[in-house]
């Protein structure tokens, strides 16, 4: 039976949520957004504002499934540490119908995935490392511990493989945030942004503006909210996003104080909660490049 939420109340983490006993009870292939949106009792638009798409979806369920893999009491040698971790993500991954198929066929670059493939990488490093001993070493890889040797070191070449492709996952991850980030930048000179941001600007009092004024300034606003959303969820990256714009939200936030207050006594909470994030950001972004 669906579980009735609150629009205001809906959290990403309780989308997620939904979305896992859904996915427990009925498979992969029952998935859906609407689906998770009848089982909360919403609107599939409020399900889509928290998670955009069914792929980002099934990216943060992902990363939830890698989340609950306990990280603590590994054991110290490399070998047994990457066969523990390897143990745990299967027991993870067969803990939930589906599990393996949603973790597998998704590409999560998120905390908990990036966390784990970390510390499955710091062994093979230890063992890159004693490989390279070896090598360098004369005498190494003979005698009664030669079948070892060569054992351990085709164990640390392959290790050496998984490090150089969790290495084009990171490389491919930033150049896809800082093109994302471009993309945001080149969305908000849309001249109809540029004019709201100088209605901001040159307004005397929210009152005083014509009705298209106040549509242009609302969307002005509105709009560095969603980039505000975007840098807080970490789809693109702050600091390149701060370096491009952090002067002009500082300078637009003291202009734009009467608006927001205008906004916020018509409502039952502060409105634009990421645009204010941002702009505090900003000004803590500069403070540090000074």
């Amino acid at each position: 039976m669906a579980n009735k939420q609150s629009p205001e109340r809906l959290e990403p983490g309780t989308v997620i949520r939904a979305a896992m006993e859904l996915l427990d009870e009925k498979g992969l292939d029952a998935l859906s957004t609407r689906a998770v949106a009848n089982r909360l009792g919403v609107r599939m638009n409020t399900v889509l504002w928290h998670v955009k798409t069914k792929a980002r979806m099934l990216e943060l369920m992902a990363d939830a499934v890698v989340g609950e893999i306990p990280l603590d009491a590994l054991p110290d040698a490399p070998d047994e540490r990457v066969h523990e971790l390897a143990r745990r993500y299967r027991r993870a991954l067969l803990a939930l119908r589906d599990g393996a198929a949603l973790v597998v066929g998704t590409y999560a670059a998120e905390p908990h995935t990036l966390g784990f493939a970390e510390l499955l990488e710091s062994p093979w490093r230890d063992g890159a490392r004693l490989l390279w001993v070896r090598l360098l070493t004369p005498g190494t890889g003979h005698g009664r511990g030669g079948r070892a040797d060569v054992n351990g070191t085709a164990v640390v070449i392959s290790g050496i493989a998984l490090v150089i492709s969790l290495c084009s996952l990171y490389r491919s991850v930033r150049n896809d945030r800082r093109d994302i980030t471009l993309r945001l930048h080149e969305s908000l000179i849309d001249p109809r942004l540029q004019t709201g941001r100088k209605v901001i600007h040159e307004m005397q009092d929210v009152e005083s503006l014509t009705p298209e004024q106040y549509e242009l300034a609302n969307r002005a606003l509105a709009s560095l909210d969603i980039a505000g959303f975007y840098c807080a969820k970490k789809y693109v990256s702050e600091k390149y996003f701060l370096d491009l714009w952090a002067p002009a939200l500082v300078t637009l936030g003291r202009s734009a104080a009467p608006f927001l207050a205008y906004r916020d006594a018509q409502r039952p909470k502060p409105v634009w909660p990421y645009y204010r994030r941002l702009t505090a950001k900003a000004e803590h972004h500069l403070r540090g490049a000074d």
